[in-house]
């Protein structure tokens, strides 16, 4: 896996739930702790690290970038 992606494969399960928690984010209503639950994350503080580690920004700010609610 990882001589085919570069990556190990917990990491690109990582990137690959961030990238849909935006997506999520972008698109529906729900609340931060929903979109955490519903990407696989049970500790919506964690899903927040990650996410602003990634993304440069917390997801609350995120949506509110994309024009969504808070």
């Amino acid at each position: 896996f990882s001589a085919e992606l570069g990556i190990p494969p917990h990491q690109w399960l990582l990137r690959r739930r961030l990238e849909r928690a935006q997506e999520l984010l972008w698109q529906e209503d729900g609340t931060v702790r929903e979109v955490s639950r519903a990407v696989g994350f049970q500790d919506e503080s964690y899903f927040s690290r990650l996410f602003r580690k990634k993304v440069g920004m917390a997801p609350r700010a995120y949506r509110k970038r994309r024009g969504g609610q808070g």
